[in-house]
């Protein structure tokens, strides 16, 4: 993934506010949208819960497997 996408999904992830509906996105397929979720709450940190529990970086990536990354992003349709 080159910078310039992780600075964008960055810079998505600093807008995110609680009740907005986010896109879950997976690599190495950033451009499909797995599911998608209500942001729960941000906490002062600035970590991203959904209603499903799932916990966001402030960047917008959560780490999940060895190879693979989710990521926050707008909603596709």
């Amino acid at each position: 993934m080159t910078s310039v996408i992780r600075s964008e999904i960055s810079e998505f992830a600093k807008t995110v506010k609680v009740g907005d509906v986010v896109g879950i996105y997976e690599q190495p397929w950033g451009d499909r949208m797995i599911y998608s979720d209500t942001v729960k709450r941000v906490t002062p940190t600035g970590r991203i819960v959904l209603e499903n529990g799932a916990v966001f970086n402030p960047d917008g990536f959560k780490r999940c497997q060895v190879y693979r990354n989710r990521f926050i992003g707008a909603v596709k349709k």
